[in-house]
């Protein structure tokens, strides 16, 4: 079978090349254990995808083209498990351990030199390792890549952008959004707002710390903002130990010990955005 050379989503004939090898991303899908099935002759090969695709819409867009593959092809299956985001990395580890490993998985990219070195992920064949390389952005093909080697298809990229929330800031009497660091970090502070007990009424500015993507994905967007990187350009060592980065990191700091952010209530799923004057989160995320 040929690669399409598309570079939209992910097409049907796109999920099946990947199925014997890989599909990678802000997760990425990587050999991992032998397939099931019976075993006996003329029954199909079952290969395993797990994800933390478990409910909603994500479960939705993954079901459509496997249903569509399984539907069409009579010797290879795909079977879907999947498990909260929060419990996916340690799902990866302690199958890959117990000799249970999936044989598609779809894994966080920050995870991946992790897994790499674990021996979860495999290398992508070098006819989709350049199918991914020639058609894919270079932030998207780096993701799926550990050591210079591509790994997988991209399958998630997400854009963070700084909201504001104009209610909030015209009831502190500020009358725009601020335009530099300092007045960002001002206006913090003169729209958070406590109760009488201490209890967080308004948040400043809104961190999270739900799980590793949002917490990472905020940061390292303020680090890109303020001209900094988080790792070195071979990807070999950090480089977040940079002027850039000691001010992002001194700025959220500041900003949880002075009272503006109080991260633990903070998700974009378990706390409204109608509370935070700012927060940072995914382009098309949350707006008020």
């Amino acid at each position: 079978m040929t690669p399409s050379h598309r570079t939209g989503g992910l097409s049907r004939r796109h999920f099946a090349l990947a199925l014997p090898s890989a599909l990678l991303a802000s997760g990425a899908f990587g050999c991992a254990a032998p397939h099931q099935g019976t075993g006996r002759p003329g029954d199909p090969i079952v290969l395993t995808l797990l994800s933390h695709y478990a409910s909603g819409e994500l479960k939705k867009a993954l079901r459509g083209p496997v249903d569509e593959w399984n539907a069409t092809h009579d010797r290879v299956k795909v079977r879907t498990k999947a498990v909260e985001f929060t419990d996916l990395l340690t799902t990866f580890m302690v199958r890959q351990a117990a000799g249970q490993g999936a044989d598609i998985i779809h894994p966080y990219c920050l995870w991946n030199g992790q897994l790499v070195r674990a021996g979860v992920l495999r290398p992508a064949p070098s006819e989709h390792a350049e199918e991914i390389t020639r058609g894919y952005g270079t932030a998207a093909v780096g993701a799926s890549s550990v050591g210079g080697e591509v790994y997988g298809y991209p399958t998630e990229v997400q854009t963070y952008a700084l909201y504001y929330n104009k209610r909030l800031l015209r009831e502190a009497g500020i009358s725009g959004p601020p335009r530099t660091w300092r007045e960002l970090e001002e206006t913090a502070y003169r729209t958070a707002a406590r109760d009488r007990y201490g209890n967080t009424l308004v948040q400043g500015f809104g961190l999270s710390t739900y799980d590793d993507s949002t917490t990472v994905g905020q940061t390292l967007a303020l680090l890109n903002a303020a001209g900094g990187r988080f790792v070195s350009a071979d990807g070999r060592s950090t480089a977040i130990d940079s002027p850039a980065g000691r001010a992002v990191l001194d700025l959220e700091h500041r900003l949880v010990v002075k009272g503006a952010s109080a991260p633990a209530s903070t998700s974009t799923r378990r706390s409204s955005p109608g509370r935070w004057p700012w927060w940072s989160a995914p382009a098309g995320g949350p707006r008020a």
